[in-house]
C-alpha cells in the first residue's frame, strides 16, 4: 500500500490492554501478505497494536486534503458503532468508496474489543472525481488502482480470514491486561459518571487504599498522575462525542464531561489537544 505522510494519532491515555508480541507479529503478516490496514482496537477505542501499516493510503490521504476529514471522520464513526453493537463482521464503504470493516474480538463472553481491517476496493472502476481538475483526477485515478483489490471469490475469503483470526485472537492468551484493579477501578468510575469529580481522597475511599498507593499505581501505570489522568479520560470522552455527536455545543460538552465552564474546557481541551474543541469536528 502506498504511504501517504498524515498519519493517525493514538490516544495518549495508554490503554487497559497490551498486545504480545505473537498479536504484533500476526498483524504485520497477515498486513504484508494480503497489503491492507489491519489494527487491534479495545473496547475504549484505543489502537494498542497494528500490522505493516499505520497509516492511512496515498488515495484516502488524497481524497482527505481534497474534501476535508470531517466525512472520513463521520465514515469511521459509522462503522465502528455498528461494530461494537454486533458479535459479526461489519463491512462498511466509506464515502470515498473504499471498503473497510470489523470484526469483534471476543473471549466467551467478554468483549475485548475489534479487528479493523481495510483501506481496500472491491470494484476495477474508478470512482467519479467531478469536483477534481483534470490532472488531480488523474493522480487520484493512479492511486485507486494501485489500492489491492478483493471482489468475488477473493473477498469472500477475506472476509472469512478476517472472522477466523478474531475468533483465534479472542481464544489465545495474547491480548493481556496492563492495568491493574485500583487504576481501573478509579477510570471506571470516572467513565460511567463523567460529569461528577473524583478527588484524590474521593479515590481512596472509593477503592480502599491510600492516597500514596493511588498516586503510585497511576504513575506507574499510566505515564500520568491521577489528576492528569482523569482529565485526559474525559478530554477523549469529549474528543468522541465530537464526532458521535456534532449536534453538542461546547457548552453542553463541558458540562456532559463535568468542566466549570465552556471557556475553561476549551482551554483544557486545546492544551491536551493542540486544537480547540469547535476545531475537532473537522479534524481526526
Amino acid at each position: 500500500m502506498k504511504k501517504n505522510n498524515h498519519k493517525t494519532r493514538s490516544q495518549i491515555l495508554p490503554s487497559k490492554f497490551t498486545a504480545t508480541a505473537q498479536l504484533r507479529e500476526l498483524l504485520v503478516s497477515l498486513s504484508t501478505v494480503l497489503d491492507i490496514r489491519l489494527f487491534f482496537r479495545d473496547v475504549d477505542g484505543h489502537v494498542i497494536t497494528f500490522g505493516k501499516y499505520d497509516y492511512v493510503s496515498a488515495f484516502c490521504g488524497h481524497v482527505r486534503r481534497v474534501k476535508g476529514l470531517q466525512a472520513c471522520q463521520q465514515s469511521d464513526q459509522e462503522l465502528l458503532t455498528k461494530a461494537e453493537c454486533s458479535r459479526e463482521i461489519i463491512l462498511h464503504h466509506c464515502h470515498a468508496g473504499l471498503c473497510d470493516g470489523a470484526v469483534p474480538v471476543m473471549n466467551k463472553d467478554k468483549r475485548l474489543g475489534l479487528l479493523a481491517f481495510g483501506q481496500f476496493r472491491m470494484d476495477r472502476r474508478t470512482p467519479p472525481f467531478q469536483y477534481l481538475s483534470a490532472s488531480e483526477s488523474g493522480a487520484l485515478a493512479s492511486e485507486w488502482n494501485a489500492l489491492p483489490l478483493f471482489e468475488g471469490e477473493r473477498y469472500d475469503e477475506l472476509c472469512n480470514l478476517m472472522r477466523q483470526v478474531a475468533v483465534w485472537i479472542g481464544a489465545a492468551d495474547i491480548i493481556q491486561l496492563q492495568r491493574g484493579p485500583v487504576v481501573e477501578k478509579i477510570l471506571a468510575w470516572i467513565k460511567t459518571n463523567p460529569a461528577a469529580g473524583m478527588s484524590l481522597s474521593d479515590a481512596a475511599k472509593h477503592t480502599g487504599v491510600s492516597t500514596s498507593t493511588i498516586t503510585h499505581q497511576f504513575r506507574k501505570e499510566t505515564g500520568f498522575s491521577f489528576r492528569q489522568a482523569c482529565t485526559e479520560l474525559k478530554v477523549t470522552m469529549a474528543e468522541h462525542s465530537l464526532t458521535r455527536e456534532p449536534s453538542l455545543s461546547i457548552r453542553e460538552l463541558s458540562e456532559r464531561f463535568g468542566f466549570d465552564d465552556a471557556a475553561y474546557f476549551s482551554r483544557v481541551f486545546r492544551r491536551h489537544r493542540g486544537y480547540a474543541p469547535h476545531e475537532g469536528r473537522q479534524k481526526k
